[in-house]
């Protein structure tokens, strides 16, 4: 055996070396082509991993990649579906041994909303069924994020442990309801906004539809106005008249979700009780992971999560099958009203660590409370014991587990960040005629013909104390200096916009002005004329 693992390279020894003498090699860290994130190794493969999930925003969306790297815990609500998928991974030994739970699917510290007459977990997107350690691993990485964005790392284990004992008091008395924590009193007890300041606040979220999507959206709030009085006989015709509707871009997890807002009449003609309502798009769900959902029911996942284990009132909630009456990729829609009094809870509303210990009591209790729901009480008990016992014997590696994800979800937090500032003092194209590439110390107009750029560096090779770019940008440059060569190249050149003769000597000069100079009419020393400039410069 010895003999076997020197042939191995240095880094892949200590898992190999486990799994020749583990008794069931596939039991254990590291065992496996997906290493868990319990091995050095494993956390790094994590990482790249989570990396990945950099390359879902678009280059065009500057702002919201700006939100991403402000702070881990905003990546960590971007990444969901990629941890979830690590959770299943790790427990893949544990596959028919826990029983299978109502999952809120993203249980996390800003997932915690406060109403004027209820409190708990809320925004339902990914709720579905699985393993309920999916839950857990992913409330306890928030606790870690939002201890050491405090700096309260020290007091972690204190949060973890209030958050198992509230798991555990509920599984064995489902009644259980803890008192309000402190944050949530001291959000109860500030200044309520008024109908008017919420109102006015969700028409500033709304973007005008274009007139192709109108059709399409008519059909659906027919089916939304056929649902809504089915459901409730409040909503009546006069109740449910359309007064203003838009897309929204709001959110971290979902940001990429398609949402849209309306707000209808409501009661009576008065401003000042208008409702709004949220349709959302039901998100892409991970099939490879270890939740599940029917087939059939696709755009119920959201609002079935929410009957079961919500705590929050909604006055109207149900599913469609798609936009305008069409599905798009087997998912649907979920509808629901915005309460006015409703208020997430962030990070920087804590004061101090037993606040956020209260809060992580309180959310224990509400998933053991409410995730084993079955119609047979008996079977419901026998589920919630089995439960306790898995809760108990998977203790330690759950910790373990929430704190490596952390760690690999911090290195690449750390290295989507860091190519974010790398991108942003790179030279970036803009439009045609007004696209840029450094060459020396001066920023020049491509494509740019200046008469001492002649000795600018070889291609690939940046000076000293001037911005790495690559070939493919000095390209373009380097054929203004030394002229397009063949017919394919000057035809390109000419596409481009290339300036010709005596405008092309015309450069921008961005510092500190950034007003528009004419280049010297010399060459070596000499004075020479455009025309002749232009012929030695394409030499």
């Amino acid at each position: 055996m010895n003999r076997f693992v020197n042939t191995v390279p240095d880094r892949m020894r200590r898992s190999v070396r486990a799994c020749l003498l583990g008794a069931v090699a596939l039991t254990l860290p590291g065992c496996s082509a997906h290493h868990t994130p319990t091995s050095p190794d494993g956390i790094a493969d994590a990482a790249s991993r989570f990396a990945r999930e950099w390359d879902r925003v678009a280059d065009g969306q500057p702002e919201f990649r700006a939100r991403l790297a402000a702070r881990p815990l905003a990546f960590f609500r971007f990444v969901n579906q990629a941890w979830t998928r690590e959770v299943c991974e790790a427990f893949t030994s544990e596959a028919g041994r826990l029983p299978s739970a109502r999952l809120h699917g993203d249980a996390h510290i800003e997932q915690y909303a406060v109403t004027d007459s209820a409190r708990g977990l809320d925004d339902f997107d990914d709720s579905a069924r699985g393993p309920a350690v999916v839950d857990i691993v992913r409330f306890l990485g928030s606790l870690e994020l939002a201890a050491g964005q405090r700096g309260w790392s020290a007091s972690l284990p204190g949060a973890i442990d209030a958050f198992v004992a509230g798991y555990r008091r509920a599984l064995a008395d489902p009644s259980y309801l803890p008192p309000d924590p402190a944050v949530v009193k001291r959000i109860r007890a500030a200044r309520e906004r008024s109908a008017t300041e919420f109102l006015a606040w969700t028409d500033s979220l709304m973007e005008a539809p274009s007139e192709g999507e109108f059709p399409h959206l008519d059909i659906s709030w027919q089916q939304v106005e056929t649902l809504a009085a089915k459901m409730n006989p409040e909503f009546t015709p006069s109740f449910l008249v359309r007064k203003k509707f838009g897309w929204i871009r709001v959110g971290i997890g979902s940001a990429l979700t398609p949402k849209i807002l309306i707000r209808i009449e409501g009661p009576s003609p008065a401003p000042d009780d208008d409702l709004v309502i949220e349709a959302k798009e039901v998100g892409a769900f991970a099939t490879e992971s270890c939740v599940s959902i029917l087939g059939s029911s696709e755009a119920l996942r959201a609002v079935e999560g929410l009957q079961q284990i919500g705590r929050l009132q909604q006055r109207l909630l149900f599913g469609l099958p798609g936009l305008g009456g069409k599905r798009t990729d087997g998912r649907g829609w979920w509808v629901k009203t915005w309460d006015r009094t409703m208020r997430e809870v962030t990070i920087d509303d804590f004061r101090s660590p037993s606040e956020l210990q209260e809060l992580a009591h309180d959310v224990g209790a509400q998933l053991g409370s409410t995730n084993l729901v079955h119609p047979s009480a008996a079977l419901a008990s026998e589920e919630r014991l089995v439960e306790r016992e898995a809760v108990t014997r998977l203790e330690s590696r759950i910790r373990r587990l929430a704190h490596d994800l952390t760690a690999a979800l911090l290195r690449a937090w750390e290295q989507g960040r860091n190519a974010r500032h790398a991108r942003r003092s790179a030279p970036r194209p803009t439009s045609p005629g007004r696209r840029y590439n450094v060459l020396g110390d001066a920023r020049v107009r491509w494509p740019a013909v200046v008469p001492s750029a002649l000795s600018a560096p070889r291609v690939g090779r940046p000076t000293t104390g001037t911005r790495a770019w690559t070939s493919a940008a000095r390209r373009p440059a380097i054929r203004g200096i030394l002229g397009a060569r063949g017919p394919r190249a000057r035809a390109e050149h000419r596409r481009a916009g290339a300036p010709r003769g005596d405008d092309a000597a015309r450069v921008v000069d961005e510092a500190p002005h950034g007003r528009f100079r004419r280049a010297p009419r010399e060459l070596d020393g000499r004075a020479v004329s455009p025309a002749h400039q232009d012929s030695r410069l394409r030499r």
